[in-house]
């Protein structure tokens, strides 16, 4: 039992499958995998529960299997690792999406992880996690049973403001995440490695005779902002993928046209999509998949 997080006036509870993904365990019995998602935690479909997530409504939507293999926190260089390690050869078609908030931010931090670069050096490189399930859980545990310790051990210490201000969470996290990324800090070589590793992706799922398709989630800010959103990184990631003939499904230029697009998320305010953002943007996808 997986607990998440609370936008919209309830927390999300699933029960995950074998490896900790967010479906139903059945999936992976399957003969043919219609879709199979990789992303971060909007593809893990945060803060709703099933069946409102991406790949339920998928399910749904074309009466076949889908797998999803997100999580929150993964950026481009993790959803390569994840396809190494779980992508099958029942596997017909590959949604990988794109979160235009973190996705560049997450990858800056995956290169600086020496178990990661491995994926990009040695094309024969694998942890073999499938088979080793019972040492990713005992990580898992260890890490979590840490972190409470941590936390136990700071509570003497909290104060109001302190929790106003978030302090004990932050000092957890700068010490998992030691890395500070600036916003235009190796950006040219940022958009070199993701080309890289979009390649490398695309090779291997055409060479497991599937298709992949690429989902642009944009920023809500450029929804909710007043202010005029710089496109820079959204053209360069657009001919990017564009180049590599890989089907760009384009939700910011979808939802810009929209009357309001925020009503696609949870009360109208920022955060990742409501039970109607995850339905209508599936729908908008299983149409893009199915031409």
């Amino acid at each position: 039992e997986t607990i998440g997080c609370n936008e919209n006036g309830y927390f999300a509870i699933y029960n995950s499958d074998r490896y900790g993904f967010n479906n139903p365990d059945k999936e992976w019995e399957q003969n043919e995998i219609e879709y199979l998602l990789v992303g971060d935690s909007m593809t893990m479909g945060h803060c709703v529960n099933r069946p409102d997530d991406f790949a339920s409504n998928l399910r749904n939507l074309s009466n076949k299997s889908a797998l999803n293999l997100g999580m929150g926190g993964n950026g481009p260089l993790i959803e390569y690792a994840t396809l190494r390690e779980y992508l099958g050869s029942n596997v017909k078609k590959v949604i990988w999406f794109y979160d235009e908030n973190t996705d560049l931010f997450n990858l800056f931090k995956e290169l600086k992880n020496p178990i990661l670069k491995n994926y990009l050096v040695d094309n024969k490189f694998s942890q073999n996690l499938i088979f080793n399930q019972n040492k990713v859980d005992t990580i898992a545990l260890n890490f979590i049973n840490e972190t409470i310790q941590e936390i136990e051990v700071q509570k003497p210490k909290t104060s109001i403001k302190k929790f106003i201000k978030m302090n004990e969470v932050r000092s957890i996290l700068n010490k998992l995440l030691p890395i500070k990324y600036q916003p235009n800090q190796d950006k040219p070589n940022l958009y070199n490695e993701f080309e890289n590793i979009l390649q490398l992706a695309n090779d291997l799922i055409t060479k497991n005779k599937s298709k992949l398709y690429f989902v642009f989630i944009p920023h809500n800010n450029r929804f909710s902002s007043k202010y005029e959103y710089d496109n820079t990184s959204y053209f360069s990631i657009k001919e990017m993928v564009e180049n590599l003939n890989i089907t760009f499904i384009d939700l910011k230029d979808i939802l810009e046209k929209k009357d309001d697009p925020m009503k696609y998320y949870p009360f109208g305010m920022d955060g990742h999509f409501s039970e109607r953002g995850y339905k209508e943007i599936t729908d908008i996808i299983y149409n893009y998949t199915e031409k």
